[in-house]
């Protein structure tokens, strides 16, 4: 397990604190013909319950369907490739493919940050933005089946807290490595592991919110430049 270092004794789960938070965050925003623009979203979901007076916020991730493609059966954020026929902007792309993933319409959702993007070896870059989920609490969430095997939600405490992530190979290059984690759902009674670019994504989220930082001399994602370099071979 990887030990994390939490310089913050309360978390804030409020997303209008977090949205406070993002707008003295500048993302780095990678512009390259080389790679790929690609977006997703990270969506907070408010979670009412009579036994609260405030809601609790969980994090809602993907299982990839083993009709895809690419990245078959792995989880992940909605999201996909840049279109431009249909999208204006990356923002436009993380909408439209939450939409089409889990049929949660752009109006319902208000966008409240960014973080970096993230490129990676196969030759995309990530723009990730973090969006607020303002649907009733008796939403019915639309899983198109062709792309989504299982909604997990996942409750952010759960990721703010220590020991949660372990380091695993990276696949293709042993020079460097992938961030993991598991997560028991009770609610799907099935087991997730959450690896890769989306764990990296929930660890720069903690990182940049709650200033908690994984700590790990071995991990090791590839810059820009080895992405590109990789890419030109």
């Amino acid at each position: 397990m990887i030990q994390i270092k939490n310089s913050k004794l309360n978390y804030i789960y409020n997303p209008h604190e977090i949205e406070s938070l993002l707008a003295n965050f500048i993302p780095y925003h990678y512009e390259t013909q080389d790679l790929r623009n690609s977006a997703v979203l990270i969506p907070i979901l408010p979670i009412h319950t009579s036994s609260s007076k405030s809601p609790s916020y969980q994090i809602i991730m993907t299982g990839r369907s083993p009709k895809l493609k690419h990245h078959t059966g792995e989880m992940s954020f909605p999201g996909g490739k840049f279109d431009p026929a249909q999208d204006n902007c990356l923002k436009d792309t993380a909408l439209r493919e939450t939409y089409e993933e889990i049929g949660v319409t752009p109006e319902n959702i208000r966008i409240i940050g960014n973080l970096d993007d993230l490129p990676t070896l196969t030759g995309w870059t990530i723009r990730v933005f973090i969006g607020l989920l303002e649907i009733p609490p008796d939403f019915r969430f639309s899983i198109n089946q062709e792309e989504v095997s299982a909604l997990v939600k996942i409750p952010i405490e759960y990721i703010a807290r220590n020991n949660l992530f372990y380091k695993i190979p990276f696949p293709k290059d042993h020079n460097f490595s992938m961030l993991c984690f598991d997560y028991n759902d009770p609610e799907l009674e099935q087991n997730f592991k959450i690896w890769g670019a989306s764990a990296h994504m929930l660890q720069e989220f903690l990182k940049k919110i709650y200033n908690i930082v994984v700590i790990s001399p071995e991990y090791k994602r590839p810059t820009l430049k080895e992405c590109l370099d990789a890419v030109r071979r």
